[in-house]
């Protein structure tokens, strides 16, 4: 039935919706120093793939 289908996407939607909240929460409590060292990686990758 099409009710049937709506009540998945919506199963689906805050099922994306709280992967994405847990990743930002993840996110959130990274120390400083890791987020630091990533951004510099980051950075260095960006300055090499612009160079070419």
């Amino acid at each position: 039935m099409w009710h049937d289908l709506g009540h998945h996407g919506f199963l689906r939607t805050i099922s994306f919706l709280s992967c994405d909240a847990v990743k930002l929460i993840w996110l959130f409590m990274r120390p400083h120093g890791a987020l630091a060292a990533e951004n510099l990686f980051l950075r260095k990758q960006l300055a090499m793939y612009q160079d070419c």
